[in-house]
């Protein structure tokens, strides 16, 4: 006999804790053999493809009848008393075919498959290796097997089959996305990521990977906030120590935050200036971002000129510290879009950062008018009117910000400023603390909670203050005439 049968395709059930195969679905191709089954077979398979399976089981045994000696009517027969989930008689017609060629590789398979769904792993997991050890280059062999060990929660194993799942096949779909579920459970988010990416590389559309993505998305955010808190604190407690500036620069690197990521490894190179690991570190994050822009920069000068474009050309040159580029780019866009809440956002930004401020607060006004819940713009809203004295104003947007985002230290930051510009020094400090709690290594709060307790007539705790933002701020170029007048005041304290 010399039928050959497609590898068969699997039909896929996933679950949130491990995303396992339990059925396949049947679809065979019959070549030309010299058997008197051969006709009856091919019906039998045709009845398959249409989807009549009652049909094609009553043709397999009738081709049964005729030959009880061909191993391929019991495989058919087998195959299509798993489609209608009749595991019972799907095993015994399995059997048939094993007793009569023990060596068929897809029929201890299916054994597997079947004693898998009958909850008999450790039978499964025995049928698979068979499999494997007669036919080792299959690749859905070792899925299989994987997805065994997978559901004793044996995962190195699984972890291992999966990998050889896809070193036979690159496009096996399925087992990046389990091998994605396994690290993900294991909080290894980098590996996910690059794991359920590599899927959808393959099947873009693939609904259950883009919602596991997008979870260890969350979960790698989460990850990178919990460092960045870590190396913040370390940095309060050790200014003077260069590991804890590179961890929180390649925090936030990873995070996305560019300029800020070189910040810090700007000031790791300059605690350790003759070390080739900071010195690496630091030019690789420049070359990276500079590579990126130039890219993105690239992409959009060489699509249409529309809103969008205009947006992201502005966003460019924004990073890129070039205001007034980036301000041309966002006005171009408002000009097509007049109402768009984020590139008003965008131009709120860029007019900050130049100190127009009457301009940036009309953008930003714009903004709560078609979003008056939106956190940033009522936070810039609230800066602005502290830098013009405007107290109760301020502080009235920055309790609406902190309303929307309680744990923002920026917002803490201003809040403090605002009541403390009020003479609110007692609700002043409270905020301050609460900055500082968010985000340890905010330097300037650390000068003004120095001034605040000094105001009440608390000096030791006011010059404890000063002397921690001297520390914090003495690598901060441009805090450096902040730290000359912070030290003249502690000085004062002194005597």
């Amino acid at each position: 006999m010399n039928f050959k049968t497609q590898t068969t395709e699997n039909k896929i059930h996933y679950s949130k804790s491990a995303c396992i195969v339990f059925l396949f679905s049947v679809v065979f191709t019959l070549v030309l053999a010299n058997n008197q089954n051969r006709q009856t077979l091919k019906s039998g398979l045709e009845a398959v493809n249409q989807g009549n399976i009652n049909k094609a089981i009553r043709i397999f045994q009738q081709a049964i009848r005729e030959n009880p000696r061909d191993q391929y009517a019991y495989y058919y027969l087998n195959k299509s008393y798993q489609e209608i989930g009749n595991l019972a008689k799907a095993l015994e017609a399995c059997q048939h075919t094993l007793k009569i060629n023990p060596n068929f590789a897809q029929a201890h398979n299916d054994l597997g498959s079947i004693a898998h769904q009958q909850g008999n792993l450790t039978d499964a997991t025995n049928a698979y290796r068979r499999s494997i050890e007669l036919e080792p280059s299959v690749a859905l062999y070792h899925y299989n097997l994987g997805t065994a060990y997978h559901t004793l929660g044996r995962l190195t194993d699984a972890i291992t089959e999966y990998h050889t799942t896809l070193d036979l096949d690159h496009s096996f779909t399925p087992a990046y996305h389990n091998l994605g579920a396994i690290y993900q459970k294991q909080g290894k988010v980098y590996e996910a990521i690059e794991i359920y990416e590599k899927a959808l590389h393959y099947e873009p559309e693939q609904i259950h990977t883009q919602k596991s993505l997008a979870e260890v998305e969350v979960d790698r955010a989460k990850l990178l906030n919990q460092i960045i808190l870590r190396s913040q604190t370390a940095i309060s407690m050790q200014p003077d120590a260069a590991e804890n500036y590179r961890k929180l620069g390649l925090a936030y690197y990873h995070r996305g935050h560019w300029n800020q990521a070189i910040e810090m490894l700007k000031i790791a190179l300059q605690l350790e200036p003759n070390s080739a690991t900071r010195q690496a570190d630091l030019s690789k994050v420049k070359l990276q971002l500079d590579q990126h822009l130039s890219q993105e920069l690239e992409t959009c000068y060489k699509s249409p000129q529309n809103a969008e474009i205009y947006h992201q050309i502005g966003q460019i040159k924004l990073m890129k510290g070039e205001f007034q580029d980036a301000e041309h780019s966002f006005r171009q866009s408002l000009k097509l879009l007049p109402n768009n809440t984020i590139v008003n956002l965008s131009l709120g930004e860029t007019l900050y950062k130049q100190n127009k401020l009457e301009d940036a607060n009309e953008a930003y006004s714009k903004v709560i008018t078609q979003q008056p819940t939106n956190m940033e713009a009522h936070q810039k809203l609230g800066m602005i009117a502290k830098r013009s004295n405007h107290w109760d104003l301020a502080i009235k947007h920055l309790e609406i910000s902190d309303s929307l985002d309680p744990n923002n230290p920026l917002t803490h930051h201003y809040l403090g400023l605002a009541y403390h510009g009020k003479g609110n020094l007692t609700q002043a400090i409270t905020e301050y603390q609460m900055s500082i709690r968010f985000k340890p290594d905010l330097v300037t709060a650390y000068s003004d909670l120095g001034d605040a307790y000094t105001e009440i007539g608390k000096a030791e705790i006011g010059h404890m203050y000063y002397q921690k933002f001297i520390n914090l701020a003495k690598y901060r170029p441009d805090l450096k005439d902040s730290v000359e007048k912070t030290k003249s005041k502690a000085l004062e304290l002194e005597y």
